[in-house]
């Protein structure tokens, strides 16, 4: 019996500890975010603080789809993160000053090349055109 409770105090640490590590990393990807993207648009404190709470929001929308990337809803978990990281951006460029959005146009644009490289590389090696439609959708 001693020994039952014993492994099963073990067993909750551990959860608790995957738990606790799982969400130390994704604090730390969110500082990073926020620190990037302080970095290309050159955030004051207080935009800083709204894109903290832009970036935690983002991650909790793409935990909420997670289970759809598994299964044989892929398509619909893409069309989702198509969505959600559309609703960041949108939601990014609202708390930008003016003077800001030209920066935030030049990343689109940087992002926008990138995707076309990517795109033409998956043409390039032969992919199938569902292939290459559903990368459409993971990467823009």
């Amino acid at each position: 019996m001693y020994n039952m409770r014993l492994l099963l105090l073990g067993l909750l640490c551990c959860v608790f500890w995957t738990a606790q590590a799982q969400r130390s990393n994704l604090k730390k990807l969110i500082r990073k975010d926020v620190k990037e993207l302080s970095r290309i648009y050159e955030l004051d404190k207080e935009q800083k603080e709204a894109v903290l709470v832009i970036q935690e929001q983002y991650y909790i929308q793409l935990e909420e789809i997670a289970g759809l990337k598994d299964s044989d809803q892929y398509r619909a978990y893409l069309y989702k993160l198509k969505s959600i990281r559309m609703g960041n951006q949108f939601e990014l460029k609202k708390i930008l000053r003016p003077d800001q959005w030209p920066a935030f146009e030049a990343e689109r644009t940087r992002q926008e090349q990138e995707y076309l490289n990517k795109l033409a590389t998956l043409k390039a090696s032969g992919a199938t055109k569902e292939k290459i439609d559903l990368a459409r959708i993971a990467i823009e």
